[in-house]
């Protein structure tokens, strides 16, 4: 009677003693992933000041100046021309840079949450592939819990590819589209107004190259703008999750 009391004793502890160091070890689990998420993006948020400083601002700001200025140059060229196709012309150009701002937002968005799910699931995989740890798996029975947390990062992973890349196949479709109908009125409307005499030649190489000349610069000027906003998204994070951490 008194040795099988000492066993049942003996049992408790042991079983108390395993769900104590099964917490432990989630507890830990749990902080270093925090960790490694803070140092990965402490070492984004560093790269994008280093190279996007206050030094790195001032040239960038000032090639966007200029674009803005030559851009504008090129509109009063082609409102001289027709305001008509200008207007048209314009609103086709923001419409086009309006999915292009939707598209980056949710792909910078949609990396940020997938980097999360990659770093716990390469933390994951790291341990149950670690000689070390084989004898704390099978001592405490973790190997189903280890496993079952990576297959449920790694179906996080690859969701996040499949809705990127669905958001992207349409968002593509549009820009093309956008951008097809812009050439189309243009190319249109000016081969039109050379065949009937409205326009030399001459004047209708120069509106043509004019035209693609904005578009270019808007889309390199928008580009830099959204570059910007970009390194401000990764950084907004970081100092989100240093607050967090230093509570």
């Amino acid at each position: 009677m008194f040795h099988g009391i000492r066993y049942l004793f003996r049992l408790v502890y042991r079983l108390e003693k395993k769900y104590i160091v099964t917490l432990l070890l989630a507890e830990l689990f749990q902080t270093l992933l925090v960790l490694l998420e803070f140092l990965d993006l402490r070492q984004k948020a560093d790269r994008y000041i280093n190279a996007y400083g206050f030094a790195g601002i001032i040239p960038v700001t000032t090639m966007n100046i200029g674009r803005l200025v030559s851009a504008a140059l090129l509109v009063s060229v082609i409102l001289f021309f027709d305001y008509r196709i200008c207007l048209v012309y314009l609103l086709l150009s923001f419409l086009n840079l309006f999915f292009n701002a939707c598209n980056k937002k949710k792909i910078i968005n949609e990396d940020l949450s997938k980097a999360e799910a990659e770093r716990r699931r390469a933390y994951i995989k790291s341990i149950f592939e670690t000689p070390k740890y084989a004898k704390e798996l099978r001592t405490f029975s973790m190997a189903d819990w280890i496993l079952g947390k990576y297959k449920k990062e790694a179906e996080q992973v690859n969701e996040y590819e499949r809705t990127k890349n669905r958001f992207l196949c349409k968002n593509k479709m549009a820009y093309m589209l956008f951008g097809l109908l812009q050439q189309m009125i243009t190319y249109g409307y000016l081969i039109y107004c050379t065949m009937t005499g409205t326009v030399s030649v001459g004047n209708f190489t120069m509106y043509l190259s004019g035209s693609i000349t904005f578009n270019c610069l808007v889309l390199e000027l928008f580009n830099s703008l959204t570059d910007l906003k970009q390194y401000d998204m990764y950084f907004a994070q970081f100092q989100q999750l240093e607050a967090t951490l230093s509570l």
